[in-house]
């Protein structure tokens, strides 16, 4: 494994709970943000809040299959 793939896999992974963070508790802070204030009056703050979190997932999942190498 090299040192960038590290990297790369650890900023997605980073991401990624930062995400399924959200999905999970309800930042408020993070739904004043714009786009995600676009996302919840478009589809709701549930549907939101479940898309995050399935992005979180998929960006923890992606961090660890480039970190591994494979």
């Amino acid at each position: 494994m090299s040192i960038e793939q590290a990297f790369v896999g650890a900023v997605a992974i980073i991401l990624g709970v930062l995400c399924a963070a959200v999905g999970l508790f309800q930042f408020s802070w993070f739904f004043r943000l714009p786009k995600a204030r676009w996302a919840a009056a478009r589809w709701g703050r549930r549907a939101t809040r479940i898309g995050f979190g399935l992005l979180g997932l998929a960006l923890i999942l992606l961090g660890w299959y480039i970190a591994m190498d494979t």
